[in-house]
């Protein structure tokens, strides 16, 4: 069976990306409307705050996995 799927080392840079640009959309979306609720437009900044998370989480996991199986080899 062959392996052509995307492996840890290929999605480290598209998430990495992703994080940056979640992290940039957080910054913008905090000057402009802040953090308190303003006509109902917080959820724009959890948004943010929520993918800029996800993609930090998903940095922190794609290293631990490929550190693990650097490990096993």
């Amino acid at each position: 069976m062959s392996r052509h799927y995307a492996s840890d080392e290929n999605a480290l840079l598209p998430v990495a990306l992703g994080t940056i640009a979640w992290l940039g959309s957080l910054a913008y979306v905090t000057v402009v409307t802040g953090v308190e609720p303003v006509q109902g437009q917080v959820w724009w900044f959890a948004v943010t705050v929520i993918g800029s998370l996800s993609g930090i989480f998903g940095l922190v996991f794609l290293r631990w996995r490929m550190k693990r199986k650097r490990e096993r080899a």
